[in-house]
């Protein structure tokens, strides 16, 4: 078991000991692991592909998306536009499609929050528990790409984000949840000027 750097981030994620494919949990990028050496996929990066396209149509017609690789799912989700407004600069909505959301649930484990009491005590700032909300944010705001990515739509706008304690009970580890929900919206087509 070991933990190496994610070439496209540079943070921390476990590996495992075989030679793998796996996902990292902050960046969402698919990458493989041979010979305890972690790389991006030539085709991991650059624009979808005609056949990914299709694949995309397919999963979103059925309602089925097992059969679309998550590097698709990811490099199709990232052109997504995500707003807190209720309108896209430069651009007119063409149609509503409905309500998305993405709900997000991180543990606190027992160092962080060890820390934590540590800074209520003493005062200043809970950087553990600020890293804790910024991924948990990144990871909501991605499944909510995913989600509008499934409903067809171009952006979601008027987003807003829930932050919520779980308190685990006396003693023990709490968790925080992250909730993102906004209206997932088609474009019209820009014209060329």
């Amino acid at each position: 078991m070991s933990f190496k750097r994610c070439p496209k981030c540079q943070k921390e994620i476990f590996v495992g000991d075989k030679d793998t494919f796996i996902t990292c949990k902050y960046c969402e990028t698919y990458l493989t692991i041979s010979d305890g050496v972690l790389s991006v996929p030539p085709d991991e990066d650059g624009p979808l592909k005609t056949e990914e396209l299709e694949a995309i149509k397919r999963a979103r017609s059925k309602n089925d998306w097992s059969d679309v690789p998550l590097t698709t799912i990811r490099k199709a989700s990232e052109n997504i536009i995500l707003t807190t407004s209720p309108f896209v600069a430069g651009a007119e909505i063409e149609k509503e499609i409905e309500i998305v959301t993405a709900e997000c649930v991180f543990g606190m484990n027992v160092f962080k929050d060890f820390f934590n009491v540590a800074r209520d005590f003493f005062g200043g700032r809970s950087r553990t528990t600020q890293q804790t909300l910024r991924d948990a944010r990144k990871v909501a705001l991605t499944e909510l790409r995913r989600e509008a990515l499934q409903v067809g739509a171009h952006a979601v706008i008027a987003i807003d984000l829930d932050y919520q304690e779980i308190s685990g009970g006396a003693g023990k580890s709490g968790m925080i949840m992250i909730v993102a929900s906004g209206t997932a919206v088609q474009l019209q087509p820009r014209m060329n000027a």
